[in-house]
């Protein structure tokens, strides 16, 4: 995004576009009808160069109102497999052919078959693999858009093959630094493509397979990559969204960190688009696998996200639909919970607020309560104080804290989990809230009566 909120990639895409389509009166037609190039006749030129001369915005309505949509659509796919070193001609026909196959899909696909009913997708896979990111978006967009109408395995194979190719490359490797350009832009062609081939259920199957939902969800978690692009974001939750309408893929969203990935954008909320489809394919997936879905969400901290936005005003009416939804059905769950199992889940999760588990009155009475798990609990809080989130290192500390006050072997437990060192260390953090609770934990486990000296 620039300073004015305009999306600049977005905006590359429709420049190359108008790029793409202005190349067409550069193209020297007519010398390679006379050459016997490009397998065009002049037929087929004339219909290129009434197409290119309609001003009136309705190009592809108007070649199906005078029947010539098919023509038009097979001389592309004719110059496309007969071109392979004109980058203008290639991109011109692209683009074409694209617009024809994005609307009115299923019945247009059936205007590339040849006479065995059979469609040449070779030049298409061809492009795909061009370095130019227009060409290589365009040419997954009309594959992905073939094979969505005309499922076959192989073929859904090959692409999926090379969208998780794409999607595997690891975009970042510093903190806090943006996707390189080339990277980030050939993430885009694989999303476009992707979110256009999971309408095929042949794909979803083979989508599953390969592991792509657990891709989609680390893609989504990954908050230097999501913060850099909202639509790309938009984009991965969109595939995700798909996925929850396929019920023979549910499990992945179980197995894998989906779920979490989902509930942490909603409660992120940045943007209204991407919390509306989260939003969606959470209300398709709450309270399946026997309520093993509703844990998921709990731990993951969606109850209490849910709790803050009932209240928040969307402009769109779906958004709050679900999320009233949602919360409905895990509300149950969680008044269901004890106030430990509570606690559990919130530790858990990694996500830890300020709340009635956090209070010298549950550590009181739930201390001995970190016996059973033979205190995985604490060991998880001494993991928090290396969080990247303020609120959750200073919750740590007096978590910490209150466990050495009540528990009679405290000090030496948080001792052995070396601890200690850690939160010493924080007592100079930057945020005064963590400094804060950090002096306090450690002066909780350096004096025996503490409530005597508070």
């Amino acid at each position: 995004m620039d300073a004015s909120g305009v999306d600049i990639h977005f905006s590359d895409t429709i420049n190359a576009k108008d790029e793409a389509i202005r190349g067409f009166r550069s193209i020297k037609w007519d010398e390679y009808v006379s050459l016997g190039m490009f397998n065009v006749t002049e037929m087929d030129v004339a219909l290129f160069k009434e197409v290119e001369n309609d001003t009136d915005g309705a190009i592809i309505e108007n070649l199906v109102q005078t029947n010539v949509l098919k023509p038009f659509a097979q001389a592309l796919m004719r110059v496309l497999e007969s071109v392979s070193n004109n980058e203008t001609v290639i991109k011109w026909a692209l683009t074409r052919l694209e617009d024809v196959l994005k609307d009115d899909t299923r019945t247009r696909v059936q205007l590339l078959k040849d006479c065995a009913g059979n469609i040449n997708c070779m030049c298409l896979k061809r492009n795909i693999g061009e370095s130019d990111h227009y060409t290589k978006a365009v040419a997954a967009k009309c594959y992905a858009h073939i094979l969505s109408t005309w499922p076959s395995v192989s073929d859904s194979d090959w692409l999926v093959d090379w969208i998780l190719g794409m999607l595997s490359n690891p975009p970042l490797t510093t903190p806090g630094a943006t996707p390189p350009r080339g990277i980030e832009m050939t993430m885009k062609c694989a999303v476009k493509a992707l979110m256009v081939l999971l309408r095929q259920e042949v794909a979803r199957r083979v989508f599953s397979k390969k592991r792509g939902t657990e891709i989609l969800a680390k893609l989504v978690k990954n908050t230097q990559l999501n913060s850099a692009d909202a639509q790309l974001l938009y984009e991965l939750c969109f595939c995700m969204w798909i996925l929850t309408f396929d019920t023979h893929i549910l499990a992945d969203f179980v197995e894998t960190q989906a779920i979490n990935a989902l509930c942490d954008q909603v409660g992120k909320a940045t943007r209204e688009k991407v919390v509306r489809v989260c939003m969606a394919s959470l209300a398709n997936l709450v309270g399946k696998f026997d309520g093993k879905v509703n844990s998921i969400m709990i731990e993951s901290g969606l109850y209490k996200s849910l709790s803050k936005l009932t209240e928040r005003q969307w402009s769109d009416e779906d958004v709050k639909a679900d999320i009233d939804a949602v919360y409905k059905q895990l509300q149950k769950d969680y008044k269901e919970l004890s106030t430990y199992e509570r606690y559990e889940r919130e530790i858990d999760s990694g996500k830890l607020e300020w709340g009635i588990v956090h209070t010298e009155k549950f550590w009181r009475e739930h201390v001995f309560e970190m016996e059973k798990t033979d205190f995985k609990v604490i060991n998880k809080l001494t993991n928090l104080l290396d969080s990247e989130d303020p609120m959750v290192v200073a919750v740590a500390c007096y978590d910490l804290g209150e466990f050495v006050r009540f528990y009679p072997q405290g000090r030496l437990i948080v001792k052995n989990m070396n601890a200690k060192p850690k939160i010493m260390t924080l007592m100079s953090n930057e945020n005064s809230e963590v400094q804060k609770h950090a002096l306090l934990s450690i002066s909780k486990m350096m004096v025996t009566n503490w409530e005597y000296i508070r």
